[in-house]
């Protein structure tokens, strides 16, 4: 059988089953425009997986449509919002606007809901910090993270403490950040305040004190588990880039 005769009995097999199922339609203009990827991508992420029982199966199909359509979320959150505006609905809104850089477009939703009940609601407040974070609004961040402290004294997030100290250290106010990160890096779960400690030393010329941070983190982390290293990946790389830069500027003013 030839090749075209072969992709387009192909075509026509799996766009009857998108019609048939009740998939989304934009699975058809993958497969019409774009036909042998379309109908490799539509068979591995839904034909095969109709055949798998498990969330294994919802996991691949989630993930695929991710990549074909990264928007999807963003819309059913929308749809979901026009359908039932309720507080939930707003919420996963806002989050997805952030997920796709729009965080400009979130705060005022999330402003929208510290009323009546929410007024003070944390997870709310700490979101919206986020949200302003993103935009770059630093002091509005702080301003925010401080209100949701002095209404809910009991509410901790470590989450919440670094982005705080992200936001000083953004915002100019370093010798504050510092204190931050310092405390921080005693009890948070991973890598990230510390790898961010060392690296403003070192902008702030505190080479030597960077240094010894670096090499504290990365001898600990030579000694975790290797889940723990696949983990902290992105921290351990990190520290070992900023390691290398001080050493290598050390060296070569001891030569100087």
């Amino acid at each position: 059988m030839p090749v075209y005769i072969a992709m387009l009995v192909a075509q026509i097999i799996c766009g009857v089953h998108v019609v048939r199922r009740g998939h989304d339609r934009y699975w058809l203009w993958l497969i019409i425009f774009v036909p042998l990827a379309g109908c490799a991508i539509y068979m591995v992420s839904v034909v095969i997986p109709e055949f798998i029982s498990g969330p294994g199966s919802r996991a691949i199909r989630s993930k695929v449509k991710d990549v074909v359509d990264p928007q999807h979320r963003l819309r059913s959150s929308a749809d979901n919002v026009a359908v039932a505006d309720t507080v939930e609905n707003r919420v996963a809104l806002a989050r997805e606007l952030v997920a796709h850089e729009k965080a400009h477009d979130a705060v005022p939703i999330y402003r929208s809901l510290l009323s009546g009940l929410y007024e003070n609601d944390p997870v709310i407040m700490l979101e919206l910090a986020h949200a302003l974070f993103a935009c770059k609004e630093f002091k509005q961040t702080r301003q925010v993270l401080d209100e949701l402290i002095a209404t809910n004294p009991q509410f901790k997030s470590p989450e919440g403490h670094l982005l705080y100290a992200r936001a000083l250290d953004e915002g100019g106010e370093r010798e504050k950040a510092l204190e931050e990160y310092r405390v921080l890096s005693e009890y948070y779960a991973g890598y990230e305040p510390k790898v961010r400690h060392g690296q403003l030393l070192k902008r702030l010329g505190r080479e030597a004190e960077a240094r010894t941070i670096f090499e504290n983190l990365l001898a600990v982390a030579r000694r975790s588990p290797g889940y723990a290293q696949k983990k902290q990946k992105q921290w351990i790389d990190l520290a070992n880039r900023e390691l290398s830069a001080v050493a290598k500027r050390s060296a070569r003013d001891t030569v100087i």
